[in-house]
């Protein structure tokens, strides 16, 4: 199995739903920097993917949205990509577009590289080491942040040049600003059940479903959040797969919480504590 935990038997986001101002800056970086395939354009949404038909990014355009970087929501999405090459690959075509780099990080179960798009939206680029290299700390596992060498990464690139996203590639994780991180815990991971995998004190902690080192991050590193309820680019929500097995239960504790539910007859729907939607599959 070459994602042990994304698959039909774990809790994790699937997708994300950015709303947009500049549909074309936007569908230009997603499809030239990225290497995202345009999988269907449907009323006001555009689905980004995989050629294989894998939604990962939907722009929700709205010209009349304002731009505003850095307030509570989106700290980063990350794609994972299959392997190493993968990402060496897609680091040597990145640079050469010339499009915003931020960084590049080697955080032991992870390498990842650190992107943003034409309205400041985080993204991430990474590969997973392998889970038997991954250092346990209690229930959880540990991770850290140290330079990643780039140079030797990119001596693994494929000579024949970037040809797009893989065909394999998958939302691995989302990471979010959120106002205090006791509100993040007791949503993410009393109410929707995710474990808790890591602790930075009050700033930070990584949950994740079935093990993995995390599914959803949550900090408080921006220091100024601004209300949710203006209308701004950024954020607007993201497709959360629930196992089917686990559904009626995992519905049930919603509203044992006091969550409040909705469903069009394909998405169950409901807000995290960003205001930012969640969306279900009913089946």
């Amino acid at each position: 199995m070459m994602y042990p935990y994304h698959n039909l038997y774990t809790m994790y986001v699937e997708s994300v739903i950015l709303r947009t101002k500049n549909k074309e800056a936007m569908v230009k970086y997603y499809t030239l920097a990225l290497g995202l395939s345009i999988i269907k354009e449907d009323g006001a949404y555009i689905h980004l993917g995989t050629s294989t038909g894998r939604v990962l990014v939907r722009l929700l355009l709205d010209p009349q949205a304002t731009v505003q970087n850095g307030t509570v929501g989106l700290y980063h999405f990350a794609l994972l990509l299959p392997n190493r090459r993968d990402l060496a690959t897609f680091l040597h075509h990145y640079v050469e577009t010339g499009y915003t780099f931020i960084g590049a990080s080697d955080h032991s179960v992870s390498e990842a590289l650190y992107l943003e798009d034409p309205e400041g939206n985080g993204i991430e680029i990474y590969v997973d080491r392998p889970d038997t290299e991954w250092k346990k700390m209690g229930s959880g596992v540990f991770m850290d942040t140290r330079r990643l060498d780039v140079n030797r990464l990119l001596q693994e690139r494929d000579p024949s040049g970037f040809k797009g996203v893989p065909q394999d590639t998958i939302m691995g994780h989302i990471h979010l600003h959120v106002a205090t991180i006791a509100k993040a815990q007791k949503f993410f991971v009393d109410i929707l059940g995710f474990k808790l995998m890591l602790t930075y004190g009050d700033q930070a902690i990584f949950t994740s479903d079935s093990g993995y080192h995390h599914h959803i991050g949550l900090n408080t590193w921006h220091n100024d959040p601004l209300p949710t309820n203006k209308k701004i680019t950024g954020l607007f929500g993201y497709h959360l797969h629930v196992p089917l097995d686990r559904k009626t239960t995992f519905f049930n504790q919603l509203v044992d919480k006091g969550i409040n539910l909705q469903s069009d007859g394909q998405y169950v729907m409901f807000h995290d504590i960003n205001g930012s939607l969640i969306l279900i599959k009913e089946d």
